[in-house]
This record gives structure tokens, C-alpha cells and sequence, in this order.
């Protein structure tokens, strides 16, 4: 999944290290509130309906660090197995 909210939304919940943002899921082109929050290990996540934290991850026109993309892959697939 993916989700598309405003860049200053998404600074503002960051600053304020929780909160509510509207914005887009996938190719849904309704909006819908997303609620922004940091888990226990710091991670920023969105809540599901169900307060389970979702972890996030952050896009750029650069794309990952294919070393970056390798270790987590990795890890990843060992969480899996």
C-alpha cells in the first residue's frame, strides 16, 4: 500500500510527533484521515482502525540506496521465514 498526504502535512505531524493528516491510499481518489503516531521504538507509523501501528517509509524522486534496499530486504525476509 501506499498512501499520498501534503508535505506539509505530513512536517507538521512529525514536528508534533503524532497526528491527523488527510490524504490518499492507494488509487482511491477519496479522501481519508490517516493518523500519524511514533511507536515504542521510535518509528513513525500510521494507526489502522484497529490502533495497530503501520510502519512508514518515505519517498523521493532519488529512490533507496541499493545497499540500504539490500539490508532491509534481508531483514525482511528473515522476519518472513
Amino acid at each position: 500500500r501506499w498512501v499520498y498526504v501534503p508535505k506539509d502535512e505530513l512536517d507538521r505531524v512529525i514536528k508534533e510527533g503524532s497526528g491527523d493528516v488527510y490524504g490518499y491510499v492507494n488509487q482511491n481518489t477519496n479522501m481519508c484521515r490517516l493518523r500519524f503516531d511514533v511507536d515504542a521504538a521510535n518509528n513513525l507509523v500510521i494507526r489502522d482502525i484497529a490502533n495497530r501501528g503501520i510502519l512508514v517509509s518515505l519517498v523521493t524522486q532519488e529512490g533507496l540506496d541499493v545497499e540500504l534496499y539490500q539490508k532491509w530486504l534481508t531483514q525482511s525476509e528473515k522476519a518472513v521465514n
